[in-house]
């Protein structure tokens, strides 16, 4: 009887760690944070179960039941503990000379002023998904203390419209060509791209000799439809997992929006360096 309801109990520690894991999605729906958690877990359900029924097969039924019990409850708190132990490491560990040379080449170019308003913008990326963050915040070791997802369509105002392309879009004869979404907040699909100003996105990952592994590079060109010029870049590294960025937009801040409206003239071009 106590088998079956240690049984029982891990089975129900099985269901609770599934729904657990489910709060590691990362922002942008990415599943490594689920995947993470339910290997952890997966062993330590295992090992707790196995000792929960050798406990009850050699006679001692409340120690196993305990066990079980208390499964689920203990491993939440010790990954708690570990991450925080982890994240504290990462935040006192100096980034690596390899990041911070590409950090040398991080930062905003303001090319030129467009030569009339800019009234619509198009975003478009070759990649399957746009950069997945587009907003941080840095201290002066260079410590992500925010990094941010989802502001991609927190377009700068007052614009008639945005497009939205990527090569999914570009395919899909039978919807269009890029999608087009209107100020009152309607979304239709048009069969050409007709923005003024284009977004242009890139994501690289790298993987430099003595660089912190899973940094990703981004550039993001703002360029004037209209003639063919070339109004802004922006370039900045992530690395989620090690908290690390660079490219800051203004002093310890990285805003997509804000480049991006400087670069298509909606806030003053900055005066020239002497």
């Amino acid at each position: 009887m106590k088998i079956l309801l240690v049984l029982i109990i891990m089975v129900a520690n099985c269901a609770g760690l599934f729904f657990v894991s489910l709060l590691a999605a990362g922002g942008d729906g990415s599943s490594d944070g689920i995947r993470k958690v339910l290997a952890f877990g997966g062993v330590w359900l295992l090992v707790a179960t196995l000792l929960s029924l050798m406990l009850a097969i050699r006679g001692r039924g409340t120690a196993s039941i305990l066990v079980a019990v208390l499964t689920l409850p203990a491993g939440c708190a010790i990954s708690l503990v570990v991450a925080a132990a982890m994240h504290t490491h990462a935040l006192a560990k100096p980034s690596s000379p390899a990041f911070l040379a590409l950090c040398r080449t991080a930062g905003v170019t303001l090319h030129a002023a467009p030569a009339a308003p800019v009234t619509s913008i198009a975003y478009s990326w070759d990649d399957p998904y746009p950069p997945k963050f587009n907003f941080f915040a840095v201290d002066k070791r260079g410590n992500a203390r925010q990094l941010a997802a989802g502001l991609l369509y927190k377009e700068p105002r007052p614009l008639e419209f945005t497009e939205t392309r990527n090569a999914a879009a570009a395919s899909d004869g039978a919807r269009g060509y890029a999608q087009r979404h209107l100020r009152d907040g309607a979304t239709t699909w048009t069969a050409v791209m007709t923005a003024e100003a284009q977004v242009a996105y890139k994501s690289t990952p790298l993987t430099q000799v003595g660089l912190e592994p899973g940094t990703i590079q981004y550039d993001i060109v703002v360029s004037d439809r209209r003639d063919g010029r070339l109004l802004g870049s922006l370039r900045y590294f992530i690395n989620e997992d090690r908290r690390r960025a660079c490219g800051t937009t203004s002093e310890g801040v990285m805003s997509e929006v804000a480049f991006v409206s400087r670069a298509i003239g909606l806030k003053p071009m900055p005066s020239p360096s002497p």
